[in-house]
Parts: structure tokens; C-alpha cells; sequence
């Protein structure tokens, strides 16, 4: 098993059981005990969770989100076959909006694959770089705060962008992709 993937199933059972014992995590990857060490300093040097004697706890306040950069390898193989499938439903010259989220990385990636003209429309720096690469590709960027942690822009400006901009054009946008991390309907939308 690759270490980003062991990562992935750590920070799973964390979440379910809000602690974890190394050597039941050895025994369930059949790794040695310093290896699961290892992977749990590195988890903690993230923030990701918190060492303690013989384990981790899930040390996560629920209000504190992770930083993109955090979060761009977790679950990445879900990541892509998702942006495969949303990109191939964009087609040549379409106009699109994306939100900043790590998946949504993952489809601008894909989409330099399948599309050589374009029109985005994302409060999302690293879509837009990772877009720039492309000449016909028109990259429009909301104003507004930048938030560190996200690489995005938030606040006031880019919600007026938004709703003059997008949502008064909803017509005209063939995709929104739009995400959110959790999978509770009464959590959705709740993130920003």
C-alpha cells in the first residue's frame, strides 16, 4: 500500500473512531510499528491529528478547516476519476465556474486534456494558474479577500461578482462545479 494511501485510511479511521492505536495500525497495513510512527509524525506535522502514547486522537475542531495544501493529496485517485467525468461533459468554447476546492483542481487538469478554448469563471488562484498554461483559454477571477489558507478570494466583492456576474447569467454557464466536504445534507453549504 502507497504511504499517501495508508495517510488517507489513518485520517478515515480517525474521523469514524476519533482515535487510533499504532499497533493496530501496523498489524491492519502489516507495516512495521516505526513505519506507522513515522506516518503518524508526518499526520501530526500537518495537523492533521495529535500524537499521543501508543497512538493519535483526532485533535479537529470542527469549525477549523484544513489548508488546501492539506488537503490536495487526500483522496487523490477519487479526485481524478471524478474530473475525468466532469470533464468530459465540458464541451469547446462552453463558458464554465468553478469554486476553489481541490477537486476542482483535479477537473482544470483534466479539462487541459480535453478542451483547447474555454471560458472560467473561478475565485480559485490555483485554477487559474494551472489554467494560465492554456492560450485560448479566457480566465475571469471575482474579486475580493484573499484567504490564505483556501489560495482563493472571499467576501463581499467576490459575492457581488458572483451574483451580477453569474448568477443573473445562469443561462449562459452550460457548468457550474461547485463542492462542498461533507456529505450531510444539513452540513452543505455551511462551509464558507
Amino acid at each position: 500500500m502507497l504511504v499517501q494511501k495508508r495517510h488517507e485510511r489513518i485520517m478515515e479511521w480517525l474521523e469514524e473512531t476519533h482515535s487510533v492505536k499504532a499497533q493496530v495500525l501496523a498489524k491492519e497495513f502489516n507495516v512495521s510499528l516505526e513505519t506507522i510512527r513515522r506516518d503518524l509524525e508526518y499526520l501530526e506535522s500537518m495537523q492533521m491529528l495529535k500524537r499521543v502514547h501508543g497512538g493519535a486522537i483526532l485533535e479537529k475542531d470542527n469549525s477549523k478547516e484544513q489548508s488546501f495544501v492539506t488537503r490536495e493529496t487526500l483522496h487523490i485517485e477519487e479526485k481524478r476519476e471524478i474530473a475525468e467525468i466532469a470533464a468530459s461533459l465540458v464541451e469547446e468554447e462552453q463558458v464554465i465556474a468553478m469554486d476553489v476546492s481541490t477537486t476542482n483542481t483535479e477537473i482544470a487538469k483534466a479539462l487541459k486534456k480535453r478542451v483547447r478554448k474555454l471560458t472560467v469563471i473561478t475565485n480559485s488562484l490555483p485554477i487559474a494558474i494551472e489554467l494560465s498554461t492554456m492560450p485560448q483559454y479566457t480566465i475571469i477571477i471575482t474579486g475580493g479577500t484573499l484567504r490564505n489558507a483556501e489560495l482563493c478570494v472571499v467576501g463581499e466583492l467576490a459575492e457581488d461578482f458572483y451574483h451580477s456576474f453569474i448568477l443573473t447569467c445562469f443561462y449562459e454557464h452550460e457548468w457550474h462545479f461547485i463542492t462542498c466536504r461533507t456529505n450531510r445534507l444539513w452540513d452543505w453549504g455551511m462551509e464558507y
